[in-house]
């Protein structure tokens, strides 16, 4: 489903390593929303929320834009500190890795239908 680079990048994320390194977590999380966005059509069609929860954190929690100032700053997140910020993000890497799952199942779908043919 993701290319060997963002499979490392996954799996970098979840290294003990990497708490409080809200740079190194960001970076991973652009390159995971690199791979996942051009699903997006496809997620939508079984889970539009998803689709959209996804666009929005990649957004407006500083991970792909800076908004913390400028035209994209936003008041609320300047108030987070960096351990509710990593929180959040977090939580990004959470629903990215379920929509991964989701799109990996939904591409199953149908042979799992053939095997329970075949078995039943």
């Amino acid at each position: 489903m993701v290319d060997e680079k963002t499979a490392i990048k996954i799996l970098e994320y979840n290294h003990h390593l990497m708490k409080g390194d809200l740079d190194k977590k960001r970076e991973a999380l652009v390159a995971i929303g690199r791979q996942v966005e051009p699903t997006f059509p496809k997620l939508k069609k079984y889970n539009p929320d998803l689709e959209s929860d996804i666009g929005f954190l990649l957004n407006q929690l500083n991970i792909r834009h800076n908004n913390l100032e400028g035209m994209r700053k936003s008041e609320y997140l300047e108030k987070l500190n960096d351990k509710e910020l990593e929180e959040w993000y977090d939580h990004t890497y959470d629903v990215l890795l379920y929509a991964i799952l989701t799109l990996n199942y939904m591409n199953l779908k149908q042979e799992i239908k053939e095997l329970k043919t075949k078995i039943n």
